[in-house]
């Protein structure tokens, strides 16, 4: 093996081929790669950006124009749903709120219907009211003949309910439409159908019990005692909620109501009041006077 004689001056060997071109600071050709699919030399020295002055690294990579476009392209996918996104949130919703048992169930019907017969706001309700009425008067009739306890009187009972419900679901659907029209007064609009606006994340809400009273016109309220130094004051509608009777406050969560209009169906409603302040009225609560 041949030995490599020091450079002059310095103790590195020299090496048997030149580095650089003489008078220039260019490597030799014997130093530089070629570029596939051509003969010409690639040049291990910085080279200019095109249109500039500036040196690009030997090691920096650039991306081909279509990608580097595509990635300094702002995502218009985001930009288009927020808006709608928003729009949503801030939709005051219907919520029918529908108790589970039959006799609750037809009282609740029935403040829709009542409240919205003549209204305003509904002039051409879909489903009409007329067929919600059949539906209606339909389950009641079958919530009767189930009392007997005959054989398939149960099953026609839920069938009855089941057609009552799928009508109601349309009907919701169209206050929901009425209040999307006019979403400044959409909560006044539901709540005037005799419906309930939906709340996110409301939780479960408190027992509000009515029943009947030992003598005609009259009826048992009892709700969920919220402390010992609270009082309650009660009040009762029987014209769909446009109207509103006082009852007697009360130091305990519970009363007797007296002097309603038999055969009617009302809403009843309470508010807690402490010694800071007094609670928003409930939602009411329907239910038919004996």
């Amino acid at each position: 093996m041949s030995m490599r004689e020091p450079l002059p001056g310095t103790r590195e060997p020299r090496s048997s081929m030149p580095r650089t071109l003489p008078g220039t600071g260019e490597p030799h050709s014997s130093m530089r790669k070629s570029l596939p699919g051509t003969g010409e030399l690639r040049s291990s020295m910085p080279q200019p950006l095109p249109g500039t002055g500036e040196l690009r690294s030997a090691t920096e990579t650039r991306l081909p124009a279509r990608r580097e476009s595509f990635f300094a392209r702002k995502p218009p996918l985001l930009l288009g749903i927020v808006g709608p996104m928003t729009e949503s949130m801030r939709r005051t919703q219907v919520a029918l709120n529908l108790p589970d048992e039959v006799p609750a169930l037809l009282s609740a019907v029935e403040v829709i219907l009542q409240a919205m017969t003549g209204n305003p706001s509904f002039p051409s309700p879909t489903p009409s009211l007329a067929s919600v009425a059949v539906a209606l008067a339909a389950l009641r009739d079958a919530e009767v003949t189930s009392l007997t306890r005959t054989r398939g009187t149960v099953a026609t009972r839920n069938e009855k309910r089941a057609a009552l419900l799928s009508v109601l679901k349309r009907l919701k659907a169209y206050v929901q439409g009425v209040a999307d029209d006019d979403p400044d007064h959409a909560a006044g609009i539901i709540e005037g159908a005799g419906m309930s606006v939906w709340k996110a994340g409301a939780g479960p809400k408190p027992p509000f019990d009515v029943k009947a009273g030992t003598l005609p016109g009259t009826v048992r309220v009892v709700v969920r005692a919220i402390g010992k130094d609270a009082s309650y004051e009660w009040a009762w509608s029987a014209d769909g909620g446009k109207t509103w009777q006082a009852g007697p406050a009360t130091l305990q969560a519970k009363v007797v109501l007296e002097g309603l209009p038999p055969g009617v169906t009302c809403l009843f409603r309470y508010r807690a009041v402490t010694r800071k302040s007094a609670s928003d009225w409930s939602e009411p609560v329907p239910f038919r006077v004996p």
